[in-house]
């Protein structure tokens, strides 16, 4: 069997280390019968950083030593030797991982701690090893396997870092380069062009039978034919005759010179043209070469990324999603290349491309169907602040100081409150019996059923600016430019303002905020979240793009999740409360949308535009 063998190889750092050793004992027969060729991977992982040096003069005790359990000890089977080896080895270096492939005549033995293998073989390929399979690969278990060597066969041994880095796409292409240092030159690209090659190692093993090669080279040598001499005779050729006329010419010497300075330069010029054509053909040949080389494994990188994340668009969206992010770039640009939708690989890719991301993104339809039109109950009436209580809807109309209650099940809807009664009104929040509205009065609460309105808090131009306004526990909670004052429930009424704000607050971080949200913790659309008078901290995460400076938010105590209004971007994006993205809703009326409210039990969401009230299923 003739084995050829292609070494990967990354760099060596503080930290890491890893290194291929490939030997034949031919100068030992015994050791050559009993335990063959060697072919061992290890690195290196570790915490603590090191001196580099250090680093490399541990990576070669650990070969040192693999080599000296495995070659050592002449007795015993060698896949056991093999194992007990690589067991011993990690008792003794602390984040070792090891490859080892023995070859003893035909028979291929493999041990690992670590990493994965694949195979193709006769047509078939696949994992013989999966480094991603935690059922398979245990880290307190040494895997072990067996087989004869095949005609054709090809191994690609990699540790743990280095199936990470290349895909398997990439790998499968490069494996079918005839040219080992192809192979080489295609999977040590990718390992060194991410700038995380340290640590990495993979070895290509290609294994072909001898005996076959000699068959094909026989067979192609051509079959001599014997020689037949023939005697060569030039040609008769009737020449036309030509009359030159009789006399002498004469040339001036000083003329016949120049003449042949002139062809000599002439000729020099020429074979520099020459030159300079075959070498720039070359040139842009080989440029060529490489930019399809690198083309082909961008191709390849890309689509083993879309089809993972594709698979995974249901399974592990949050996965899919960073996946998506990963290649988004590439994609972008190939939707308007032409040159590069060519490509088959491509050009399904860009296809798919916006429904994949879409179903990653969470992305739902925001059509919805309309519940309520104002207009049926006054001409010309246009809500602006929504909220929800017991299940009915209240609509401030701040043109006309109207407030209206709609019952969403029923479709019907009544003006209980009018400008009388509440001033100019701005503001809007509900509490279970009643609903309080802001307006130059100051706060009016009104109680429902009955729609008995009184003012309850007088205007305070110590408020400053207010911007939103909430009740929780009975408490009214106002947002100013730069404090939050709350009104505290009393047996009388309303106590006066307080700070709620922690002294340590900088109140200027609420200048920019719109709206805002209780359950306990008050949140602002800015995205900030407040507890007991402290700000938190508090990022979101998973957006494919950034909220708009306009926005409205919403939750409260019996809801699980924070719901914005991203009136920019037209559409309402759903977090957990811990930050991460869940889902989005695009289209239908969002991006007209004055103010939201969600029944989570119900499972829908109400949006106000202008005189109407749609429903979004969730």
């Amino acid at each position: 069997m003739e084995i050829t063998v292609g070494k990967i190889v990354g760099g060596v750092g503080s930290r890491r280390w890893a290194q291929v050793h490939d030997f034949v004992p031919e100068d030992d027969q015994e050791k050559l019968t009993k335990r063959g060729r060697l072919i061992v991977l290890a690195s290196i992982g570790t915490e603590e950083e090191k001196n580099e040096v250090e680093v490399v003069s541990q990576g070669r005790e650990i070969l040192a030593r693999i080599h000296e359990l495995y070659y050592g000890n002449l007795e015993g089977e060698a896949m056991e030797i093999l194992i007990r080896g690589i067991e011993e080895v990690e008792k003794e270096f602390a984040g070792v991982e090891v490859t080892a492939l023995a070859i003893i005549d035909k028979a291929l033995f493999c041990a690992l701690n670590g990493g994965g293998v694949w195979a193709r073989v006769g047509g078939k390929e696949g994992w013989v090893v999966n480094p991603n399979d935690k059922a398979q690969m245990t880290n307190d278990k040494i895997k072990m396997l067996s087989s004869w060597a095949k005609d054709g066969q090809v191994l690609v041994l990699g540790n743990s870092r280095f199936w990470d880095q290349v895909p398997l796409g990439i790998v499968k292409a490069g494996v079918d380069n005839e040219d080992m240092e192809g192979v080489v030159e295609t999977l040590g690209a990718v390992v060194h062009g991410g700038g995380k090659g340290e640590g990495t190692v993979g070895a290509v093993v290609k294994i072909r039978s001898q005996r076959l090669q000699e068959i094909v080279v026989k067979s192609q040598e051509p079959e001599k034919k014997p020689e037949i001499k023939q005697k060569f005779t030039w040609p008769k050729i009737n020449w036309p005759r030509i009359k030159f006329p009789r006399g002498s010419i004469y040339v001036a010497p000083g003329e016949k010179m120049a003449k042949q300075k002139q062809m000599m330069w002439a000729g020099l010029g020429f074979l520099i043209v020459l030159v300079l054509m075959v070498g720039g053909w070359q040139w842009r040949e080989r440029n060529m070469r490489i930019e399809q080389s690198e083309q082909n494994k961008t191709i390849e990188s890309v689509k083993y990324k879309f089809d993972e994340a594709k698979a995974l668009v249901s399974l592990n969206p949050v996965r899919s999603r960073e996946l998506l992010g990963e290649i988004e770039t590439t994609v972008t640009g190939w939707q308007s290349n032409k040159a590069a939708k060519k490509d088959e690989r491509v050009r399904q890719i860009v296809e798919e491309w916006d429904g994949v991301r879409a179903e990653a993104m969470g992305v739902k339809s925001g059509e919805g169907k309309v519940v309520f039109d104002l207009g049926l109950l006054r001409e010309g009436m246009v809500g602006e602040k929504l909220e929800i209580r017991d299940g009915k809807l209240e609509v401030l109309d701040t043109q006309g100081s109207r407030l209206i209650e709609v019952d969403p099940v029923k479709k019907s809807g009544e003006v209980v409150a009018g400008k009388e009664a509440l001033g100019q009104a701005t503001l809007l929040a509900t509490y279970p019996g009643k609903v309080i509205v802001f307006s130059d009065k100051g706060i009016v609460e009104c109680q429902v059923p009955g729609a008995k309105c009184q003012v309850v808090i007088k205007t305070d131009e110590g408020w400053g600016e207010i911007q939103d306004m909430g009740v929780f526990a009975g408490n009214i909670y106002l947002l100013a430019s730069n404090q939050i004052w709350r009104h505290q429930v009393t047996e009388s009424g309303y106590g006066g303002k307080q700070k709620w704000l922690a002294d340590t607050e900088d109140g200027s971080s609420l200048s920019q905020s719109l709206s805002m949200a209780i359950d306990g913790s008050i949140w602002t659309s800015k995205i900030a979240k407040y507890t007991r008078g402290v700000r938190e901290s508090f990022t979101v995460s998973g957006l494919d793009k950034e909220l708009g400076e306009n926005r409205t938010i919403y939750t409260d105590e019996d809801q699980e999740n924070l719901y914005i209004l991203d009136k920019n971007n037209k559409r309402i994006v759903v977090f957990k409360k811990t930050g991460e993205y869940l889902s989005q809703y695009e289209g239908g009326e969002i991006g007209n949308a004055s103010s939201l409210v969600v029944d989570e039990k119900a499972g829908k969401i109400y949006v106000l535009v202008g005189a109407k009230i749609y429903e979004i299923s969730k």
